[in-house]
């Protein structure tokens, strides 16, 4: 098997566990999209959600936040103390992304989704730019974080 085999591999093998490593208390999961791989801080209860991404001052070029809701529900983000220029997008219960919302740092201005939605993924807004994910891409293995 050459090296690139491996490598490829080796993430494949990543994708459909949870990488049980910590920012704090929160739980990190790997995500695939559009052949990207983003390591995800998961926010699940209402504490991880409110805390969000606030008071950093950085994020790794493939990382991001990963806000889980139990039921499809309309959500709305804010910047509030958070300097990273962010993207958020909003994705529905199959892992599609029916939209995305640049988001101003450091305003308490909502940005909210017109659909229902499952989820809501964080990531750095000139990363993103730098990939091909768009409308209607799908997080292939959402299922492997969604528990």
């Amino acid at each position: 098997m050459h090296f690139t085999g491996v490598i490829v591999s080796f993430f494949s093998l990543l994708v459909i566990f949870i990488t049980r490593l910590s920012y704090g208390n929160s739980t990190i999961g790997i995500l695939e999209i559009e052949n990207n791989f983003i390591s995800v801080e998961l926010a699940r209860t209402k504490e991880e959600h409110a805390r969000g991404l606030m008071h950093r001052e950085s994020l790794g070029e493939f990382d991001g936040m990963l806000f889980i809701y139990r039921k499809k529900t309309f959500l709305c983000m804010w910047m509030k103390n958070t300097i990273i220029p962010l993207t958020v997008l909003f994705i529905d219960e199959k892992g599609y992304v029916l939209e995305t919302k640049d988001m101003i740092p450091n305003t308490e201005t909502p940005h909210c989704s017109d659909n229902k939605v499952r989820f809501a993924l964080e990531v750095e807004t000139e990363w993103l730019k730098s990939t091909n994910i768009r409308l209607k891409s799908r997080i292939t293995n959402l299922n492997s974080v969604d528990n």
